[in-house]
């Protein structure tokens, strides 16, 4: 430590998609993370931050490639981001044998966190598990909306399949029937021969998990298909997410989802964060970039408990006890599934002073990853 406390810089690694289909995610995720180091003088808590930012790529082998470079060449004190599910399990063995903590802020796969076989003490999320944001959609889709027969549609990839299971499980819990099951390519194009099996369902509603240029099309694609006002469309958040959302335009009006954010959260500290952010690009943020900011507050929450210079043990054992104000509410971490209990909100596409907006319908407070345990 400086005999003025600032101590050492820490070099934090930050992979996340800058290329492909969810390339804009990614920069969204930086953006943020870097709009709040900066608010903060260069620094979170009395650490100066390093921020080494790297492209996950398109392929899990890249992902891993450049998990690879930031952790034996750039040498990082901690590695963070990854979007992809099938690149953190691949990312899993490097960072649990180098000893290296991984915090990932966006992906939340499964068995990274149920499995005793995977689980590790240094990989921690500040994002979620991944159907523990479509879990509380199974009780409003249920109890408010009152549909009892749904058919899903998802991305066929880990992620998708994971976050469509948090919906079905608590759907089924409750009474309802999932009258099918449709899994599509990651970058499909046309959705068509997809679209053409919804009506055969007779369901009540369909929910999906799509995003980035996914869902933009998916959602197009659903209204030009004929089936808006026809099939109500529920789903996930990241199906109507910001950056999508203006392309979207009329066609994602009225489709109701569940995330753990919305710029509409009327919350000081949230709203700070979007005024900051659209000052500063000119758009709303979208998910990923609250999952940047929340990543940096964490850090810095984290930081501040630190006793003296910055050692992973210390670090670790300050990110199990988090428990903070943040800007959807109280925001803790479970030290048991290393992730946090989040407020999930539900959220409708409404128009909002000339433009679209994720409007809040109403929240589930205190959500923990635990309800994605497969088989929950």
């Amino acid at each position: 430590m400086t005999p003025t406390g600032v101590r050492r810089p820490i070099k934090v690694g930050l992979l996340v998609q800058l290329t492909g289909v969810y390339a804009a995610l990614g920069q969204e995720h930086v953006r943020a993370t870097t709009l709040l180091v900066e608010s903060r003088g260069g620094q979170l808590g009395s650490f100066p931050i390093e921020l080494l930012v790297e492209d996950e790529g398109q392929s899990v082998d890249d992902g891993l490639n450049k998990a690879l470079k930031l952790v034996q060449r750039d040498r990082v004190d901690l590695l963070a981001g990854i979007l992809k599910s099938t690149v953190l399990y691949a990312v899993r063995d490097l960072v649990h044998e180098a000893g290296v903590p991984l915090i990932g802020t966006t992906a939340g796969p499964h068995r990274l966190i149920f499995d005793p076989q995977l689980k590790s003490p240094f990989i921690w999320r500040t994002s979620y598990a991944n159907g523990q944001l479509n879990y509380p959609m199974g009780d409003y889709a249920y109890s408010t909306l009152g549909y009892r027969r749904v058919a899903v549609l998802a991305t066929d990839h880990a992620g998708g399949r994971e976050h469509a299971s948090g919906f079905i499980n608590r759907f089924r819990e409750l009474g309802g029937e999932i009258v099918g099951e449709i899994y599509v390519p990651l970058d499909t194009v046309d959705f068509a021969p997809y679209l053409q099996q919804v009506s055969g369902f007779g369901a009540d509603a369909v929910w999906a998990w799509f995003a980035g240029a996914d869902a933009l099309r998916f959602v197009t694609q659903w209204e030009d298909f004929g089936l808006k006002g026809q099939v109500p469309l529920i789903g996930s958040g990241w199906l109507t997410d910001e950056p999508v959302l203006p392309e979207q335009g009329e066609a994602a009006e009225g489709i109701i989802t569940s995330f753990h954010y919305s710029p509409y959260v009327q919350t000081v500290e949230m709203q700070n964060f979007v005024s900051r952010f659209r000052q500063r690009y000119g758009v709303f943020p979208g998910v990923t970039a609250y999952n940047g900011y929340i990543f940096a507050r964490v850090l810095e929450e984290a930081f501040t408990k630190l006793p003296g210079d910055f050692s992973r043990e210390a670090f670790l054992a300050a990110l199990g006890s988090l428990d903070f104000e943040g800007p959807t509410g109280r925001y803790r971490i479970d030290p048991e599934t290393q992730g946090p209990v989040l407020t999930v909100f539900i959220r409708r596409v409404d128009r909002v002073q000339q433009e679209f907006g994720n409007v809040v319908l109403a929240s589930f407070p205190d959500v923990p990853d635990r309800v994605a345990r497969p088989g929950s």
